[in-house]
């Protein structure tokens, strides 16, 4: 008898331990940028930080180094980290660890980004999503560059990243191609909470428009001279979805 409890109890324990309740969640992380004038915004990110309910979880990226954020827009994205195991729970925050080697180019001339507290606590990436245990899941890090450079008076720049992490199945979103191919600047996408804006590609015509939280929005082509401004009303944009618009012909 007190074998046969011994050996239940060992099953139970067993059993416990195999629930999905007990099984990590996975993730794959995913950098983009929303647009900015610059030449180039070259970011030297070392590692990641995961925050769980009440835990920290960091990991070094697979290829750490320097990233140009401006290269990353149009639905291009660079890889972080693969397929990370962390407890499931709550992600509130994010955090981006970064090296040394951070510049950016303006008018074609490379200038040091200060980044006074990057490299010891990292920067904040906000984000609030729940992930279950035993699923995958894709992180995408949206960094906005135009708004996180700072230029000073002496002529030098800040960089005080502005970035905002989603998981992939929560948000949505829009893509097109505006003809003429070279007839548009901006793609802009807006509701009543969320404003997001992107460079139209000058040789494809295309553009796609991220992060954006399921609902209706207005959609705008800021174009170039002679065609004029077009704007689309009450284009749906569904969770994990993307939202494709036929080909905008742009008047003169």
């Amino acid at each position: 008898m007190i074998l046969a409890v011994t050996l239940i109890a060992v099953s139970c324990k067993k059993d416990n331990n195999n629930s999905s309740e007990n099984k990590p969640s996975y993730l794959t992380i995913r950098l983009t940028d929303a647009p900015a004038v610059y030449d180039a915004v070259n970011i030297d990110i070392q590692s990641v930080g995961v925050h769980v309910d009440s835990g920290w979880y960091n990991f070094t990226l697979q290829n750490p180094g320097v990233f140009d954020l401006i290269s990353l827009s149009n639905g291009t994205t660079a890889l972080l980290v693969s397929n990370i195991s962390v407890p499931a729970g709550t992600i509130n925050q994010m955090r981006l660890h970064l090296g040394n080697n951070n510049t950016i180019v303006v008018d074609g001339v490379t200038h040091d980004l200060t980044t006074p507290s990057g490299q010891t606590s990292g920067y904040k990436v906000k984000m609030n999503a729940t992930i279950q245990p035993g699923a995958s899941y894709v992180v995408l890090i949206d960094f906005d560059a135009e708004k996180s450079i700072v230029k000073q008076g002496n002529g030098t720049y800040l960089l005080k990243p502005i970035v905002y992490g989603n998981l992939v199945a929560n948000i949505g979103q829009i893509d097109g191609t505006v003809v003429p191919l070279t007839g548009g600047n901006f793609a802009s996408a807006w509701n009543a909470t969320d404003t997001l804006s992107v460079f139209i590609n000058q040789v494809s015509g295309y553009f796609l428009i991220n992060s954006l939280v399921p609902g209706n929005y207005t959609v705008k082509i800021t174009a170039s001279s002679p065609y004029k401004d077009t704007t689309l009303l009450n284009i749906p944009v569904s969770l994990g979805q993307v939202t494709h618009l036929d080909s905008i012909h742009l008047a003169q």
